[in-house]
């Protein structure tokens, strides 16, 4: 199919300038003197706070944001009956210093939320509502200012904003199914500067899909349940990271595992969500696990627990390690640097 073609000729050309991060701490055994540089080289990163999704559930917490035209504060909620919530927002424009006021009532199609985990003010007059209809699946919604209209909105996984609030990173979610089938994790992101329909792929037509553009695994389009696969047997992609990490305003990292395989991607935004420069490597050389001590765990037993970029030197990142076996673990950190971008990729003509 030509969108499927397409699609792996722009995520090929990304995975061949994978060879764009150099691997500063070698494999070494626990404690062994590249461990030790890379963990004193960490301690100079500087930890994101935690995303709001980790939040308790059913727990509803103030949230507001504010920007040089808006203010924009969650300033009543209510149960109206289970599982109907009703949200009112205050809205004040800082320019005429006018406030005003919009409720948002939980209906389950439109808007379907159980709490509001995060108020983001984007764009002009608009503002990202981050959602959650239940305890791990999270809703987008994007309303116009001042009077709450609804622009677009979508369910997805670990949505995490960017730091200039342009963009949003996500994992793809998936649609109800009858029977077993495994999930093949797709991660994706949303220009909150554009509209819907800028925000939707169209590899082919005919096809059907979903909100955000594909940044990984090679091969994905986003097209609606693409990410379903019927053979459990099948290899499947899955988060290796405790979430998506945005470095800076334009680039984003996280960890995947497929085949045997925990890879840890970086995706430079700068050309735009249809033009990501991604590059992908191996975390598998790096000695993570105590093999000898702990031969029945899989080499890729492991998650990335953090990554950020070390003070000073934005081209290196900290990657921390955690296991659930904790006694297997040989090393807690290491330290890469990203030592040349990959080029533009090739998208989808729009």
């Amino acid at each position: 199919m030509m969108g499927l073609s397409i699609a792996a000729r722009r995520h090929s050309a990304a995975a061949a300038a994978g060879a764009a991060l150099l691997l500063l701490a070698a494999p070494a055994p626990a404690r062994g003197p590249a461990q030790r540089t890379g963990e004193v080289a960490c301690s100079q990163a500087k930890p994101l706070p935690a995303p709001s999704y980790d939040s308790f559930f059913v727990s509803q917490r103030a949230v507001s944001d504010k920007s040089a035209g808006w203010k924009l504060t969650l300033s009543k909620w209510s149960r109206l009956g289970s599982p109907v919530m009703q949200f009112t927002f205050r809205v004040l424009n800082r320019s005429t210093h006018s406030a005003s006021h919009f409720t948002l009532t939980s209906n389950g199609s439109t808007f379907f939320a159980a709490q509001i985990d995060e108020a983001d003010l984007v764009g002009r007059g608009r503002a990202l509502l981050l959602t959650r209809a239940a305890s791990s699946i999270s809703g987008a919604y994007l309303v116009r200012l001042p009077g709450g209209g609804i622009v677009d909105h979508f369910l997805c996984f670990r949505p995490t904003i960017s730091p200039g609030h342009r963009f949003l990173a996500f994992i793809k979610a998936f649609p109800e199914h009858p029977g077993p089938v495994s999930v093949s994790e797709e991660y994706l992101v949303y220009d909150l500067t554009r509209g819907p329909d800028y925000n939707r792929p169209r590899f082919e037509p005919g096809v059907t899909y979903d909100a955000g553009w594909p940044i990984y695994p090679p091969g994905a389009t986003n097209a609606a349940g693409e990410n379903l696969v019927a053979d459990l047997n099948a290899p499947v992609h899955l988060p290796a990271s405790n979430r998506l990490f945005w470095l800076d305003k334009d680039n984003i990292a996280f960890a995947d595992a497929f085949e045997g395989t925990v890879s840890l991607v970086v995706a430079d935004l700068a050309g735009g969500i249809r033009h990501p420069a991604v590059s992908v490597t191996s975390l598998m050389g790096l000695g993570v696990l105590n093999r000898p001590k702990c031969s029945n765990l899989s080499p890729a037993a492991f998650f990335v627990k953090d990554i950020s970029r070390i003070k000073g030197n934005p081209s290196r990142l900290c990657l921390l390690f955690r296991t659930w076996e904790p006694a297997c673990l040989a090393r807690r950190s290491a330290v890469v640097e990203l030592s040349k971008a990959a080029g533009p990729t090739e998208a989808a003509s729009h």
